[in-house]
């Protein structure tokens, strides 16, 4: 009876090794970086209003082209004015409403991952709250916490899926937009290790000082993760052959 309960398991871990790849390496993510360049991104602002070009020499050596920033640039507006017109209809705002009952976790995350007070964020409007957490907030959270930005896929279905899927029921233009935006922000990610963030015009590292490169951290998890189940694995077979 042992070993038939044994086997029942070692077959389930063997399933959860499958869906997870198996002894396979970490993808590569299928979104292929900018090719770096020695263009001086366009000047962000810190927090006196004034450019401040010291944010590109903090996220060297990861560089992205001017012409990306331009695109992201594009993409943000147009979000923002498609976000701004669904706020003024009162039709959505349960839809935004949900930004008061999610307070003290995303006023969290505005603490942790911008250095502010949580009475700052607690102080803003449901647009505003929903445009620093759902642009900003959710991928820089995602980055510290999550294997799910290892392929362009994975970071859309388990990332921002849900968030596409909730947008969309109160307006699809506005749900396009912002899974454009959010794709934008995923090469972003692959090209400098690290996330920009519009509202400020400054990205993660620059922001925050963080020595911290996502790619590598979210690999090194996988592999972890992989290590921990084949163990199980192990101890699970040398039960089973115990006479």
């Amino acid at each position: 009876m042992k070993k038939i309960l044994m086997l029942s398991i070692l077959a389930m871990l063997v399933f959860v090794v499958s869906a997870c790849g198996g002894n396979n390496p970490a993808p590569v993510p299928q979104q292929q970086p900018t090719s770096p360049t020695t263009q001086t991104p366009p000047p962000t602002t810190n927090d006196t209003g004034t450019a401040d070009n010291n944010a590109a020499d903090v996220a060297a050596p990861f560089e992205v082209d001017p012409a990306v920033y331009a695109e992201g640039q594009r993409l943000w507006e147009e979000f923002c004015e498609r976000a701004t017109a669904m706020a003024a209809d009162s039709n959505n705002d349960l839809f935004f409403m949900a930004f008061r009952a999610h307070l003290n976790r995303h006023g969290e995350w505005f603490e942790q991952f911008t250095n502010g007070e949580f009475a700052d964020y607690e102080a803003k409007s449901y647009l505003e709250r929903f445009l620093w957490t759902d642009t900003y907030l959710r991928m820089v959270e995602a980055i510290y916490n999550s294997t799910h930005i290892e392929t362009a896929d994975r970071f859309r279905q388990f990332t921002i899926g849900a968030q596409i899927t909730a947008i969309s029921r109160q307006c699809e233009d506005t749900a396009a937009a912002y899974e454009a935006l959010m794709m934008w922000q995923y090469d972003y990610l692959m090209a400098s290790h690290t996330v920009f963030n519009f509202i400020t015009g400054v990205n993660h590292r620059a922001s925050m000082g963080a020595d911290f490169d996502p790619i590598a951290a979210s690999t090194e998890r996988a592999a972890a993760e992989q290590a921990l189940i084949e163990q199980e694995l192990q101890e699970i077979a040398d039960e089973i052959d115990e006479p």
